[in-house]
């Protein structure tokens, strides 16, 4: 249960986080309390979900939609978007991006190469 609740509240973070310049600290917060409090509802009550009695993919989609945690994901998933658009990043968050993407800061030199500079 606890690496349910793990991955519900830090995939999206993890995943979208260090690849789209978009995701602002904000939203990556409101995606691990969104995530944190539908796990412990849903696993508390239940998942709300249609009663589709049907077999294959869609039945399939809706057995995987009853398990906390792959709804979970989903919710998560959808809240750090929204938010993430409604609120943009931070100066900070814009100028890791572009840290990240240096590639003069690519190279390492060994220590006897610092030390003949």
């Amino acid at each position: 249960m606890r690496w349910d609740i793990i991955f519900v509240t830090i995939f999206w973070p993890i995943v979208l986080g260090p690849f789209w310049k978009r995701v602002s600290t904000p939203a990556v917060w409101a995606s691990i309390s969104v995530g944190l409090v539908y796990y412990i509802v849903t696993s508390l009550t239940f998942v709300p979900s249609l009663t589709i009695q049907s077999e294959g993919f869609i039945g399939l989609l809706n057995e995987l939609w009853q398990a906390p945690v792959f709804s979970g994901v989903v919710i998560t998933g959808i809240t750090i978007v929204v938010v993430s658009l409604l609120v943009p990043p931070s100066e900070h968050v814009l100028e890791m991006h572009k840290i990240e993407k240096d590639k003069t800061l690519d190279d390492v030199s060994s220590k006897e190469e610092l030390i003949g500079r």
